[in-house]
């Protein structure tokens, strides 16, 4: 017998609603012919769903019979016996010293990560559930297993504290299709059932909190500033952002376009793409969140499910092509052609491919963003030329690698009368310091004899050396933040190089402690640190005299004025912090400590003030222009033997000869310029972090082949968006700017520069773009 409770629950699995104590379902079956008020056998139990089906005739027939097959799947059993009949009701006898009872969930909550099932709710849990019409973000509040059913309540997703006064609670059958996965339905807008009507017509009628309308940033959902970054500079993009938003009263076109092919989203993607843009250019939102574009891009591509930093570039590649196969006007299947081996011009071949390729491929992210260009490969053997005209959405650059540079500060041994000096020398990654030192030599046109003196090399740290480097070790040991100081440290006369010790020395300012300090005095250093040479058996007396010399030579050249109060320490710990013990001025044997120091007293902050600085260096390193990179990708290049293509003529894979041309332009182009790679095939992925300098005007009719139709289209561009890198491969950010245009306007001249770091928007100007960081240009026609 299936008692009141389990009937109730049985009746909302079946139904997908509540049914509560008092509903006349329930009562109907607790009557003769189907049961009592003690409960409902099974006989009963089916009767009334026959009874119920036969007077539905055809209209309800399908809607009871998906009723039954639910209710039947969630028991799991054909009702029979008395066992069975239990089991319907969520019950089960099971012995005692059975292997399948354990500790109180211990065995149900996994310790790593939960994989449970979704409707296998528990208290607490997060979901999006409907109430009414909206969709909200709810949180379980009790779960009843013997009625199947859950109490949810509303949370206000925009305070992390306890839910509002306004919060909605309901209890709701586990079944229920009201529920949904946390942050799924909840994120979603309404589905775009017909014309999503005018959507630009707000961001000009209406002042917004954005600087301009367009110029709205984007939330970081977590490592996503690859993907806000790309999303600016496509929402910036004018004909592509009119295609898929609208414009001041019309409908988006794309609405129209929807492609069912198996390989789109069936519009997916677009439509929401085209709502992300219409909220960014609504001027109603100071940033908006790309959430539900992320998690749709995640399930078709499952490395952007999570939140790990990606490429810019390979998520821009996937975009665009999804967008381009969500509205495709070519009909699925595409057909299959046979290659043609005639011999014809140039122009008749690329025409051909071209048409060839829209049959498959014909959208309007085909119209703005592709063309063709011209591949020749000659075989070394037979010399038999093959051309090919071959569709491709992106100009992938080389960056050319620049030669080795060690950036560093050049202190002279008259300093402070000669100021430091900032060079960059190159050399080979695997030269010494050794090597590193005479290629100073020669640069600064001089010679080890001249004073006689030596350089030592060194990484120095808030005032002080952090770490000096022996003449065999090296360069490669330099990592990219060090701040490397080449000292010019004069030797003794008469005393060979090898029988100095060089030990550094810091300059401290002496000072009365504050109030809360145990110390008796304090110091603080100032740069720059210094490098002594000292004879190994010198005493502390001519120790002493060198370094007064140096004070005294310090004071003098900055023109302080007598009298001077300095002291001079020995055993001065590593950071500089601690006193140190007074150098004897005596004929005792002189013992090399860690460091020295010199303490000046009321001078040390006119000294400090008056010592010259280095002036600050570029981390750049040598650059490469645009034109450059153009010109090494257009350049004949021998294929590896990795990268070998088959020869029709000498039916063998060979080393063929690779020339690239441009044959065609299209309106949007994008140029990617490869800052990451490997020097070997097992080697490290590493960034190439010289600068670029890209011009705001590029004109590509130099790199057109001599035969292509130069006179179809122009072939000068206007940069309006770039997609900057910052940091190296390990860990790094993207950011972008772009040419905000107004709506109505046509040109890019009526635009204004932006930065935009996710949801951070401020203003810029063509001398504000990073050089070093660019990664992807985008470039629009000017016709």
């Amino acid at each position: 017998i299936i008692e009141g409770g389990g009937l109730r629950g049985l009746m909302s699995c079946a139904t997908n609603e509540y049914i509560p104590e008092d509903s006349p379902k329930v009562a109907q079956l607790l009557k003769e012919p189907f049961g009592t008020e003690a409960g409902v056998k099974l006989d009963g139990f089916l009767e009334y769903w026959r009874q119920q089906i036969a007077a539905s005739g055809n209209k309800l027939n399908y809607w009871l019979q998906q009723e039954l097959l639910r209710l039947f799947q969630r028991a799991g059993v054909e009702m029979g016996n008395e066992e069975d009949q239990l089991l319907a009701q969520g019950r089960e006898w099971i012995e005692r010293d059975s292997t399948r009872l354990a500790q109180y969930r211990t065995n149900t909550i996994p310790s790593y990560q939960d994989i449970r099932d979704f409707r296998d709710f528990r208290i607490y849990d997060k979901l999006d559930c409907r109430f009414g019409r909206e969709w909200k973000q709810a949180e379980v509040m009790e779960v009843d297993w013997e009625e199947m059913t859950i109490l949810v309540q509303s949370r206000d997703v925009n305070s992390v504290a306890s839910p509002t006064t306004k919060a909605q609670r309901q209890w709701i059958p586990m079944e229920s299709d009201r529920l949904a996965e946390y942050e799924t339905k909840s994120l979603e807008s309404p589905e775009h059932e017909g014309d999503p009507g005018p959507l630009l017509a707000r961001s000009v009628s209406r002042g917004g909190v954005c600087p301009q309308p367009g110029a709205c940033g984007l939330q970081n959902l977590g490592n996503t500033c690859f993907i806000n970054s790309t999303l600016q500079c496509l929402s910036n993009s004018m004909e592509l952002r009119t295609f898929f938003a609208g414009t001041s009263g019309e409908a988006p076109l794309y609405l129209d376009q929807i492609s069912a092919s198996p390989l789109s989203t069936q519009g997916r993607i677009a439509r929401e793409f085209s709502k992300l843009l219409r909220d960014m250019w609504s001027n109603e939102n100071k940033s908006v969140a790309p959430a539900t574009l992320k998690k749709l891009i995640g399930q078709k591509r499952p490395e952007f499910a999570g939140y790990q930093q990606h490429d810019a570039q390979e998520l821009l590649c996937y975009l665009l092509d999804a967008l381009h196969e969500d509205v495709n006007r070519a009909s699925y299947p595409y057909p299959t052609e046979e290659e043609d081996e005639k011999t014809k011009s140039d122009e008749v071949k690329a025409r051909e491919m071209w048409a060839k390729h829209t049959r498959r491929s014909d959208s309007t992210i085909v119209d703005l963003f592709q063309f063709q260009i011209r591949s020749e490969l000659t075989c070394p053997v037979c010399s038999r030329v093959s051309v090919t005209f071959d569709p491709i959405m992106y100009l992938t650059l080389p960056v050319p690698k620049p030669p080795h540079s060690v950036p560093l500060t050049v202190l002279l041994s008259d300093f402070p009368r000669s100021p430091p000096r900032t060079m960059e020398l190159e050399v080979e990654k695997s030269a010494t310091i050794e090597e590193l030192e005479s290629a100073l030599w020669r640069a600064l046109q001089r010679t080890p004899a001249e004073v006689p003196s030596c350089f030592c090399f060194a990484d120095v740290y808030y005032g002080r050396i952090y770490r000096q480097f022996d003449p065999q070790n090296l360069v490669s040991d330099f990592r990219q933040n060090d701040n490397i100081v080449a000292f010019e440290v004069p030797l003794c006369p008469g005393v060979r190089l090898q029988d100095h010790v060089f030990i550094p020395l810091v300059c401290r300012k002496k000072q009365k402690p504050t109030q809360f300090s145990s110390q008796t005095w304090q110091y603080e250093k100032f740069e720059p640190p210094r490098i002594v040479a000292v004879p190994r058996d010198a005493s502390n007396g001519e120790v002493f005299k060198q370094l007064k010399d140096m004070a005294e030579y310090l004071l003098e050249s900055c023109q302080i004025e007598q009298p001077w109060n300095f002291e001079i320490l020995t055993n001065v710990d590593n950071y500089a912090t601690k006193a140190g013990d007074l150098l004897l001025e005596d004929h005792g044997l002189f013992l090399a400590p860690q460091q020295l120091a010199i303490d000046f007293d009321e001078r040390a902050e006119q000294l400090k003030e008056l010592l010259p600085k280095a002036t600050k260096r570029s981390s750049a390193g040598p650059g490469t222009t645009l034109s450059a990179c153009l010109a090494k990708s257009m350049e004949r290049e021998v294929l590896s033997e990795m990268d070998s293509v088959y020869c029709k003529k000498c039916k063998e894979h060979r080393c063929q000869t690779k020339k690239l041309d441009l044959w065609s332009l299209p309106v949007c182009l994008i140029v990617h310029l490869k800052r990451f790679g490997r020097e070997r095939l097992d080697g490290p992925l590493v960034k190439i972090g010289c600068s670029v300098d890209f011009p705001n005007e590029l004109d590509l009719e130099e790199y057109m082949c001599q035969k292509g139709a130069r006179s179809a289209s122009s072939t000068r561009y206007e940069l309006y968006g770039v997609i900057n890198h910052h940091g190296n491969v390990g860990g790094g950010h993207y950011t972008a700017n772009a040419v905000v245009v107004p709506p109505s306007a046509k040109t890019l001249e009526l635009g204004e520069w932006f930065n935009f770091n996710d949801s951070i928007v401020s203003r810029a100007t063509p001398e504000d773009l990073d050089t070093q960081a660019a990664y992807v240009l985008f470039y629009r026609r000017i016709d």
